[in-house]
């Protein structure tokens, strides 16, 4: 028996609604945000949460003693910075919890779905096996799926691996 943990189902108006608010989002923030190439990522200073009132602070200073403001700094350029850290902060604490669930929530429903149907191929070989008509065509269809796997993945090429991932 297949442990069903996933019941996933949204109204019209639901996917709708969060179509539109996705698309909302990505029309505002896609354009304004940059990715950064892993060796820069691993490289480049980064502001946690320790980090953020060492900037405030600095921030403070640098506008009330512009003496101290080396001619290469751009203090303006360093308030943007700091306020897209603040404004972007709000958002992605409130969607990465979201976006976790929907990976999780993706995997245990992938994995559900994928079970059911190893059960079903599995039931379809078994009547391929006791000559119930139909059974063999599916069997077969749904066997090209393990072909190119081979024995060295653990299918046999029209079986699974005994522990899909």
């Amino acid at each position: 028996m297949i442990n069903n943990l996933v019941s996933f189902q949204l109204t019209e108006q639901e996917l709708t609604a969060l179509r539109e608010a996705n698309s909302t989002i990505n029309t505002i923030l896609k354009p304004k945000l940059i990715s950064v190439p892993d060796d820069r990522r691993q490289s480049m200073p980064k502001m946690g949460d320790k980090n953020v009132p060492f900037v405030s602070k600095s921030l403070e200073y640098a506008d009330k003693n512009p003496q101290f403001v080396p001619a290469f700094l751009n203090v303006p350029e360093l308030k943007t910075d700091f306020n897209a850290v603040t404004i972007l902060s709000e958002f992605y604490n409130s969607l990465f919890p979201i976006v976790s669930l929907i990976s999780d929530t993706m995997m245990e429903s992938g994995s559900e779905a994928y079970s059911a149907s190893l059960l079903f191929y599995e039931s379809a070989k078994l009547g391929t096996k006791m000559n119930v008509p139909g059974a063999k065509e599916i069997a077969d269809d749904l066997g090209k799926r393990f072909k190119s796997q081979g024995n060295s993945s653990g299918g046999d090429g029209n079986n699974p691996p005994a522990n899909p991932q």
